[in-house]
């Protein structure tokens, strides 16, 4: 994550969080001003997927280097008549902001 910004020419990737990226989610919650360490992102990782179904948390890279995380809750709404997705986090390392990332994660 600690890369420089990447050329306009790369395309950056979203796939969803799995265990093993404590490290990146971490780093980028303390983007946020949520300070985490590697093991507390393992475990709210691990009760996102184990406990809360409806939960989806999402890795932006780019070179395989982890530069965005966006979170979402599905739930149903009673006005529209379907699920839909509540945004409850959402963050791009500084240097690879104003590349579409944030977006994409969206």
């Amino acid at each position: 994550m600690g890369r420089a910004a990447a050329s306009a020419s790369l395309t950056p990737c979203v796939r969803a969080v799995e265990a093993g990226d404590a490290g990146d989610v971490a780093q980028l919650l303390q983007v946020m001003g949520y300070p985490c360490s590697r093991d507390e992102a393992r475990e709210r990782i691990a009760h996102c997927r184990d406990d809360h179904p409806n939960q989806h948390l999402l890795l932006a890279e780019l070179e395989g280097i982890a530069c965005g995380l966006a979170a979402l809750q599905l739930d149903y709404s009673l006005t529209r008549g379907a699920d839909v997705a509540r945004i409850t986090a959402l963050v791009v390392s500084p240097a690879c902001q104003r590349q579409g990332i944030g977006r994409l994660l969206l």
